[in-house]
């Protein structure tokens, strides 16, 4: 966004993280408004911004959204939540001719697929934990009895691969219950839905997690905060 006053920001979000874009949009004296979808009950405390509404509620699917934007001439739309960019409204608002910041559906799968992403890191040489991906439960199962044959006293971490709003990973301290975790996410009551129906088999770590977070175009890089 150019330094010029009077830009509208739409920030699709329904969380507190959505809330802290919205608020650090609206400090830019270069933003006259910020509207947010769904939002919450904190975001019209933002000086500067409103909920988005169509008919009294808020847009929710991506067709609705991209009308929204093209309505109240958006100059530019920030994407929290994974599951729209998975079903590619970074790629739906580009071929309409609207600005947006977010990852493409093509590489978005690098979010909704923790297989993908675990084999991606492996044949670029990324140092990942020793860890296998299982389409069926006989065959995770078989892997599991053996780890831990071999490895007595070790963890698993037992990943659904799709998305499952933040909660597929279980920590398993041995082998009664990472079979029972398997029998719970592949065959029944198939706790993730479809986001079990292929899962990574991971050794589990110990220690203290680090996050690095940045933004890149997919040229260049811009650092931004660590967490602990």
């Amino acid at each position: 966004m150019d330094l010029m006053s009077g830009k509208r920001v739409f920030v699709v979000d329904a969380g507190g993280r959505g809330n802290a874009i919205a608020h650090a949009f609206a400090r830019s004296n270069a933003v006259e408004r910020v509207y947010v979808s769904p939002g919450n009950a904190g975001s019209e405390m933002i000086d500067k911004c409103r909920l988005a509404m169509v008919a009294g509620r808020p847009p929710r699917s991506i067709p609705e959204l991209l009308a929204f934007a093209k309505e109240e001439k958006i100059d530019m739309t920030f994407v929290g939540p994974e599951g729209y960019l998975s079903e590619g409204i970074v790629n739906i608002f580009e071929e309409a001719g609207q600005r947006i910041l977010g990852p493409k559906k093509e590489a978005a799968v690098l979010e909704n697929s923790k297989c993908t992403t675990k084999d991606l890191l492996k044949s670029l040489g990324v140092p990942v934990p020793p860890c296998c991906n299982f389409e069926q439960s006989a065959l995770a199962k078989e892997y599991v009895r053996a780890f831990c044959a071999d490895n007595p006293g070790q963890g698993l971490v037992i990943k659904a691969d799709g998305l499952a709003a933040g909660k597929g990973s279980i920590v398993c301290s041995g082998e009664e219950e990472a079979l029972s975790t398997i029998e719970r996410i592949m065959e029944s009551p198939r706790l993730f839905g479809p986001a079990g129906e292929r899962i990574e088999i991971e050794k589990r770590l110990d220690g203290r997690e680090l996050m690095f977070f940045a933004l890149s175009d997919g040229k260049s890089v811009l650092p931004l905060e660590s967490a602990l």
